[in-house]
């Protein structure tokens, strides 16, 4: 198409509207700027972090930051609670609050396996009562 059929179509402005964002796309910088802030956490690292956060009701944002650093990976504090924001967990002492029966059991079962369950049958003033003892 010639630049005569094309300035039958559109108006001498708008052509100079075009060729002005051109220009300014040519010349504004942006294939030479770096993204603006941090990288974003690994989707393997988010993955743990939200395990983590699920698996241990009562941990806060600086106890996962803390495992995780002994397992290796560089994380803060601020970074664990982003995440966690992002996928919906609510914070720990929030958390906390819902802890449900198989945790509860998981959580304290070397304490149940080792506890002792016995009953004994005693002679009272009242009769003989049976007492069931942990």
């Amino acid at each position: 198409m010639s630049v005569e059929k094309i300035a039958q179509i559109v108006k001498p402005d708008t052509i100079l509207a075009w060729q002005r964002k051109l220009a300014a796309q040519k010349f504004d910088g942006s294939k030479k700027r770096k993204p603006v802030g941090r990288p974003r956490v690994d989707k393997d690292l988010e993955d743990w972090v939200v395990q983590m956060a699920k698996e241990n009701r009562s941990w806060g944002y600086d106890r996962i930051a803390g495992a995780l650093a002994d397992l290796g990976y560089e994380i803060s504090d601020q970074n664990v609670g982003n995440i966690l924001k992002r996928r919906g967990i609510p914070r720990a002492p929030d958390r906390k609050k819902m802890t449900t029966w198989r945790e509860f059991i998981r959580t304290h079962m070397d304490v149940l396996w080792a506890t002792d369950f016995f009953s004994t049958e005693v002679w009272t003033l009242g009769g003989l009562v049976t007492f069931y003892v942990l």
